[in-house]
């Protein structure tokens, strides 16, 4: 559970990268809002860039 209290926020503003952590997290998030009455105020920003991790180390 999320113990923030969201409505202060004009704006709720998750960044996504379409994985399971942030599905997660913008399920939460949006759960925790839905409770303080703020959900409209909640929204999900996806940036393709391209860069994706490749799952390799560098060293």
């Amino acid at each position: 559970m999320i113990d923030l209290d969201l409505t202060p926020y004009n704006l709720i503003a998750l960044s996504t990268s379409g994985g399971k952590d942030s599905e997660v997290t913008m399920i939460k998030v949006a759960e925790a809002a839905r409770k303080q009455g703020v959900l409209q105020r909640v929204i999900a920003i996806h940036s393709a860039t391209g860069a994706e991790w490749s799952g390799r180390y560098c060293v």
